[in-house]
């Protein structure tokens, strides 16, 4: 079973983050708000189901597209928050409306 909804976070050179988005499981609304981040790109999801389908899609819009294995993922709390906004309904998706680049 695919998940209805995903989070995609931005994290800024420092490791800071800065922005956080819900996202439809859908290639097209993916590929539109990696495309909408300013700057260079470097996707990185964790290794699961998708991994293959969103490396196929996201690797031509980013410098470098990292799957990477997350075991300990589980135990941070961002994370956890994370997948209850998703599982639960309360992340947020983007509007149909146009597309204009996020402030970093």
């Amino acid at each position: 079973m695919q998940a209805a909804s995903s989070t995609l976070a931005v994290v800024g050179e420092s490791g800071r983050r800065l922005q956080t988005h819900g996202l439809q499981t859908n290639g097209q609304v993916r590929v539109e708000a990696i495309r909408r981040i300013p700057g260079p790109k470097h996707p990185v999801f964790e290794e699961a189901a998708p991994a293959a389908w969103l490396y196929e899609i996201l690797s031509p819009h980013g410098e470098e597209t990292v799957v990477a294995g997350v075991p300990h993922a589980l135990d941070d709390p961002l994370y956890r928050d994370s997948q209850r906004a998703t599982k639960t309904g309360q992340a947020q998706f983007p509007s149909a409306g146009p597309k204009e680049a996020r402030d970093r």
